[in-house]
């Protein structure tokens, strides 16, 4: 039986810390609202909704829900940062983000990892393990053609916010 299927045998509803620890609250850009069966969604900050999962300090799966992302069509600068942060997200795993959208979230205290794709439960094991590495992911294409930085310090080629 994986981690995964271990944690989810366990599932709980628990707030942020338990008598052994804090727990860690981490947050995936998803399309679908499949859980964990769920594909990262590539421009993280136009995803549908955000699955948050909670990890206990053994390391395995506490809850599991969903935060959908009323500003997937709008947003500024700064905005799916801040929505991360008041839910009490520690770690966001994505596909693509720029330089100053991972700016805004270390702000918040939030780690990032970058660069990951596939099915949620298998990134989630990946990095439960240790082996899942942040790497560069830069998309094909601007999201819609809709994300203008005017020369307010976006990068060419930067993913959108």
């Amino acid at each position: 039986m994986s981690q995964i299927d271990r944690g989810q045998s366990i599932l709980r509803s628990q707030g942020a810390s338990t008598s052994e620890g804090t727990v860690e609250r981490i947050a995936f850009p998803v399309q679908d609202h499949m859980a964990l069966d769920d594909i990262i969604f590539e421009h993280f900050g136009h995803a549908p909704a955000y699955l948050l999962v909670d990890i206990s300090p053994d390391r395995s799966i506490l809850k599991v829900k969903m935060l959908d992302n009323s500003y997937r069509e709008e947003h500024g600068p700064g905005v799916i940062p801040s929505l991360l942060a008041n839910a009490g997200v520690n770690v966001l795993i994505c596909r693509g983000m720029g330089r100053r959208a991972v700016d805004y979230f270390q702000q918040y205290g939030i780690v990032v990892v970058r660069g990951a794709y596939g099915r949620v439960r298998n990134v989630l094991e990946l990095y439960l393990s240790g082996r899942l590495a942040s790497v560069e992911y830069k998309p094909r294409e601007r999201w819609k053609g809709d994300h203008e930085c005017e020369g307010k310090g976006c990068e060419e080629g930067e993913a959108p916010s």
